[in-house]
């Protein structure tokens, strides 16, 4: 019975000696420190005397790794807190800075409550906002950018409502006077060239053609002559797909456009005449189109010498 009650006692004992757990060194952090330390310096001192027992004893202490362990957790948890104290900051002080710029925004809109868009955008150009690399611009200077991406945006749903045309004979309304980047002209400008584009997107390539004077006037690197450009591009590139995959259409096409080159070659014109005639067939579609097919093709460069048998 004795030996029984002495074999519990130590049992007690040894519980109560035993090792430090994880948790334990979690709420005593400077232990944990100490102990980290303590192993780190036993696992040092093994490699310099290149023991190696001691070494894996030192190494593979649970109490160590326990230690190790809750630092790391401590650690992690002391990042999380820093990066969610500095997004509160950083949201507070976006808020702060919000209600700023509305608070600047109000006043600047009671100050020019009756203006126009024009007016809004004029009066925007005249505000110096120059601010440094990766700087916030002011809250004034933020307020105004709204209140003149309002007017942008204000100006072209207006100017959208009149025609391509309409909008062209409205140039020097818009842009007799300034023509910077950003200016009412800039809004006229985006204005028109959408305005264009919308109204040559349902056009075939022929109805296209017809327009290039339209939107070319300016010079071929104008705007709207880009934006003719563009939209005849892709409906010509269209029609050379469409005579790449069909054959019978392809010939049809091609042989009518050079029977209309031979009427003109064996006319009695000048060769000034002819050349210019010839010239008008194939640089308009669908000639030009059939005749970039025919060379996709690989039937040669020298197109409209031959007619294709059928």
């Amino acid at each position: 019975m004795k030996k029984i009650i002495a074999a519990g006692l130590l049992s007690v004992l040894l519980v109560g000696c035993g090792e430090h757990d994880e948790e334990y060194f979690f709420k005593h952090q400077d232990k944990a420190e100490t102990k980290l330390k303590s192993c780190e310096e036993k696992i040092y001192a093994a490699i310099e005397k290149n023991d190696e027992k001691a070494y894996e004893k030192a190494f593979n202490d649970k109490e160590c790794h326990a230690a190790d362990a809750a630092l790391k957790k401590q650690r992690q948890l002391d990042y999380e807190k820093e990066v969610a104290e500095r997004e509160l900051k950083k949201q507070r002080e976006e808020e702060a800075r919000l209600k700023e710029i509305a608070t600047e925004k109000a006043a600047i809109l009671e100050q020019h409550k009756n203006a126009t868009w024009q007016t809004t955008i004029s009066e925007y150009l005249k505000v110096e906002c120059n601010q440094g690399f990766l700087q916030a611009p002011s809250p004034s200077c933020a307020a105004w950018k709204e209140i003149y991406d309002e007017a942008v945006t204000s100006g072209k749903t207006e100017l959208l409502q009149f025609s391509f045309l309409e909008l062209k004979e409205k140039e020097n309304e818009f842009c007799n006077l300034d023509k910077r980047s950003g200016s009412v002209c800039s809004v006229w400008e985006m204005a028109t060239s959408e305005q264009g584009k919308a109204e040559l997107e349902g056009l075939d390539l022929s109805a296209i053609e017809t327009k290039k004077a339209d939107y070319c006037k300016d010079g071929s690197y104008s705007t709207n002559c880009r934006v003719w450009t563009n939209e005849w591009n892709q409906k010509s590139e269209e029609l050379i797909k469409h005579f790449l995959n069909e054959d019978e259409i392809f010939v049809q096409t091609y042989n009518s456009c050079l029977t209309e080159i031979d009427k003109i070659r064996q006319s009695n014109g000048s060769w000034d005449e002819r050349h210019q005639g010839e010239s008008t067939i194939r640089t308009n579609s669908p000639c030009l189109q059939a005749e970039r097919a025919y060379t996709r093709r690989g039937m040669g460069y020298d197109p409209y010498k031959r007619y294709i048998a059928q």
